[in-house]
């Protein structure tokens, strides 16, 4: 496999080789992780911020977990259907919710 293949097991490759990576390249890397989430969490308060001036809400209610993870895996179904991530935005937000349900709900 080559270094830049994606495991069965893992979604990031052994990118950097056998070897221990570079710290340039290791904070290139970083840097263009953080831009990318930076961008990505734009489109995520977009969309939410659509959603809620349309009277959306109830994101952060326990007893809905289960149903936002069956939305999740429904919007994951239609991106795997459509061949293209354009519900990317839609998965990440509901994963967002679910994150927070598990583990941030008791803090204010």
């Amino acid at each position: 496999m080559s270094n830049r293949e994606i495991a069965d097991d893992t979604i990031f490759g052994p990118y950097f080789g056998d070897g221990a990576p570079d710290q340039a390249v290791m904070i290139r890397e970083k840097r263009k992780l953080y831009r990318v989430v930076q961008r990505f969490s734009v489109k995520m308060i977009n969309k939410l911020n659509e959603k809620v001036d349309e009277g959306w809400g109830g994101w952060d209610d326990p007893e809905l977990k289960d149903r936002l993870i069956i939305k999740m895996l429904e919007h994951c179904l239609e991106c795997f259907k459509m061949g293209s991530a354009k519900e990317a935005v839609d998965i990440a937000n509901f994963a967002m919710f679910i994150d927070w349900i598990e583990n941030e709900k008791e803090k204010p």
